[in-house]
C-alpha cells in the first residue's frame, strides 16, 4: 500500500494532499493539491461565480446602510460571493457582490424583512376588501407602496 507524504502545490499551502483511494491501481495516493484549493481550482475552471469575489467586503462604501469594519484575513474563508438580486440563476458580473460572512446574513435577512412587510400589507388589504373588488385592492396597494 502506498500512501504518499504530498503537500499541496499552492504557494504557502503547508496541508497534505487531498486523500484518494485507488484500489484498483494498488494503493492509496494524494492529490497535488489540499481540498481547499483542489475545489477551488475545479471552481476556477468550470468559470463558477465565486471567482468573480474581490479580497475585501464591498459594504466598506456602507452600501446596506452601515460600513464593514472586520479585518480580512483570509479572503476564501471570510468572504461570500453574492448575488444583488437574489436570482441564483442570474450569475452576470454586474450582479455579483462580495460580502464578508458578517454582512452577508444582515443583507439576507434585511431583505427576508422587506418581503415579509410587503406580504403582511397584501394580506391586511385583502383582509378589509374581503375580495370584493379587485381594482379597489390595485387602488389600495398603489397608495400603499407611495407611503
Amino acid at each position: 500500500m502506498i500512501i504518499s507524504n504530498r503537500i499541496c502545490i499552492e504557494e504557502g499551502c503547508n496541508e497534505l494532499g487531498l486523500f484518494r483511494n485507488m484500489r484498483v491501481r494498488g494503493g492509496a495516493r494524494r492529490y497535488a493539491r489540499c481540498g481547499v484549493h483542489k475545489s477551488r481550482a475545479a471552481m476556477k475552471a468550470s468559470g463558477h461565480y465565486t471567482t468573480l469575489r474581490k479580497d475585501y467586503c464591498e459594504n466598506i462604501d456602507g452600501r446596506l446602510g452601515f460600513k464593514c469594519q472586520v479585518i480580512i484575513m483570509d479572503k476564501f474563508i471570510q468572504l461570500d460571493a453574492d448575488h444583488i438580486n437574489n436570482d441564483h440563476s442570474d450569475s452576470r458580473p454586474e450582479n455579483i457582490q462580495t460580502l464578508c460572512k458578517m454582512c452577508h446574513p444582515m443583507k439576507t435577512n434585511k431583505q427576508t424583512k422587506i418581503k415579509r412587510n410587503k406580504l403582511e400589507i397584501v394580506v391586511a388589504l385583502l383582509d378589509k376588501l374581503k375580495y370584493n373588488d379587485p381594482i379597489e385592492l390595485l387602488k389600495q396597494l398603489a397608495k400603499e407602496s407611495k407611503l
